[in-house]
């Protein structure tokens, strides 16, 4: 999936999530964007989800590059409580056919742009992700970037946020660095300073381990608790640990005793840049 612009549809408290939390996470279904253009409304386009009903006067999607060290894969042909894609498509709307996958837990990369669309066809655009630094445009909360979501970066021996735009690289940094000579200071406590791609080492780490047998991703880490995302989309099993459904098969348990999680694991998933052409 690289270099395709891919369209995460929102749901209404996502959506609130984005705009009001600065929430800088995403995963679950995606389409890719180019495909679903003629899906343009927010009737046709939920019919394509399968979800039926009272039509919204607006839906909310965004628009992304699939971020490096992100996992993209094929719905899961399993019987779920929500719209699901065996398939691989969308539900036919007026003969277009649209691919659906799977990316993983991840944070939004910049330049995620957040579109409105209306009744009538007409979409705005809400806001975009200005990377782990500044977070959505126009969003008055800013969530600092956690080290087990997203794109990391090791630079001159030491570990940094990332966001890969081209050949070139942000580094967010949330302590200040041993010299500032070339960093700039973006908000409080907040430094960025941009390299070239080819002097990183970008990976995305994945701390993973089992809670009451289920296995688990921790994603955010607070002292001796952590939030962890189910590696399921059971909902027999996300009901055993109260988890919470935040998307379509993403579930969430938001503190966990992190004593209570076994068979801990961290691994860094690679990325290798492709040489342009």
């Amino acid at each position: 999936m690289s270099g395709v612009v891919v369209q995460k549809l929102l749901h209404a408290g996502l959506s609130r999530m984005v705009l009001h939390e600065g929430y800088d996470r995403v995963a679950g279904f995606v389409v890719e964007a180019a495909a679903a253009a003629t899906l343009d409304t927010p009737e046709k386009l939920l019919s394509g989800y399968g979800f039926a009903g009272d039509e919204p006067a607006t839906v909310d999607v965004v628009r992304f590059l699939v971020p490096p060290g992100a996992r993209v894969s094929a719905p899961v042909d399993e019987s779920r409580p929500w719209p699901t894609y065996e398939n691989g498509f969308l539900r036919p709307v007026d003969g277009a056919l649209v691919p659906v996958w799977q990316v993983s837990y991840t944070r939004w990369p910049a330049g995620a742009e957040l579109w409105r669309i209306h009744t009538d066809g007409i979409q705005e655009q809400v806001s975009w992700y200005r990377g782990a630094a500044l977070g959505w445009h126009g969003v008055p909360v800013w969530r600092p970037p956690s080290r087990w979501v997203g794109c990391r970066a090791m630079w001159h021996g030491a570990e940094y946020a990332a966001d890969v735009r081209g050949g070139q690289v942000e580094l967010t940094a949330v302590e200040q660095p041993p010299s500032t000579a070339c960093w700039q200071q973006v908000r409080a406590g907040v430094w960025t300073t941009t390299v070239p791609v080819e002097d990183t080492e970008i990976f995305e780490l994945q701390f993973t381990g089992t809670y009451q047998g289920i296995p688990v991703r921790i994603v955010d880490v607070h002292g001796a608790t952590g939030t962890v995302i189910l590696q399921t989309s059971d909902p027999r099993a996300a009901a055993t640990v109260n988890a919470t459904m935040i998307d379509p098969g993403v579930f969430q348990v938001p503190a966990v005793d992190l004593r209570e999680i076994e068979q801990t694991r961290l691994a860094a998933r690679q990325w290798t840049p492709v040489p342009s052409k």
